[in-house]
């Protein structure tokens, strides 16, 4: 990986989100309620109610789904990812930890001693975790069992190349990731359109300023602006200062694009 510039290679990616389980099923019984009186005044529920109602599901022998606390945020770390976990539980925001809530107030109120010991156990649990090369789906759980409730925490990890962007000249351009590699180029007349026309599909090649994908040629003048993902597609939007803008996009063929 040392010659492949650093903004073409994978990065980390830790998804974390919590929830609060509960021995009972109060939650469900709760909503219920809730949604019978709302039909019987002839009103509809709200999309969060809607969605707590179908997550008031059990999710192991002796724990219900309860509430959201934190839905899918990401972290560049584990060491980020466990930083941000203790910081929640530590001040208590777990009813405003992030910017999409199911709830409003925590079902209850941990002692000092027990944020201690859930951010302590969820570290030890986490640094033992052997993260897999190739991992899909929720690939790390824990439950911190505080009773009549739990907090449960799960990260989902997974390797993606970020967007970048930049000049044409520049070494780690997303176009020039795609030399070798079959694609699809659309050409698009004026970025204010949004029509975008098919032109050639093949092998991509660059010499200098010159590309080619099949039979199609291309000159490019000046450094436009390159924006893309590395290996994936690249977008070269050229024109500007009084000209009309157009845009160039180079899209690699995947394996179903193929058959």
């Amino acid at each position: 990986m040392a010659d492949i510039p650093e903004l073409w290679q994978e990065k980390d990616h830790f998804v974390l989100s919590i929830d609060w389980l509960s021995r009972a099923n109060r939650r469900k019984y709760e909503l219920q309620r809730e949604m019978l009186r709302l039909a019987a005044e002839g009103r509809e529920p709200d999309l969060f109610t809607s969605l707590s109602f179908g997550s008031a599901r059990q999710k192991d022998a002796g724990w219900y789904h309860h509430m959201r606390v934190l839905t899918f945020q990401s972290f560049r770390s584990l060491a980020a990812l466990q930083k941000a976990v203790e910081r929640i539980v530590r001040t208590g925001d777990l009813d405003a930890a992030a910017f999409e809530l199911l709830y409003d107030d925590a079902p209850i109120k941990l002692s000092k001693q027990q944020k201690q010991t859930v951010t302590q156990e969820l570290g030890s649990a986490l640094t033992g975790f052997d993260f897999p090369a190739q991992a899909k789906g929720d690939i790390f759980r824990h439950i911190a069992d505080l009773g009549d409730y739990g907090l449960e925490f799960r990260v989902e990890w997974f390797k993606s190349r970020e967007e970048i962007g930049g000049r044409f000249s520049e070494r780690d351009s997303p176009l020039k990731s795609l030399v070798g590699l079959e694609c699809r180029v659309q050409h698009l007349e004026d970025i204010e359109s949004e029509d975008w026309q098919d032109v050639a599909e093949g092998v991509f090649e660059l010499d200098g300023r010159h590309l080619r994908v099949g039979d199609w040629t291309y000159e490019v003048e000046g450094d436009p602006i390159v924006e893309g993902t590395a290996f994936e597609e690249a977008y070269l939007e050229v024109g500007g200062d009084g000209q009309t803008v157009e845009g160039w996009a180079f899209t690699v063929k995947t394996k179903d694009d193929k058959e």
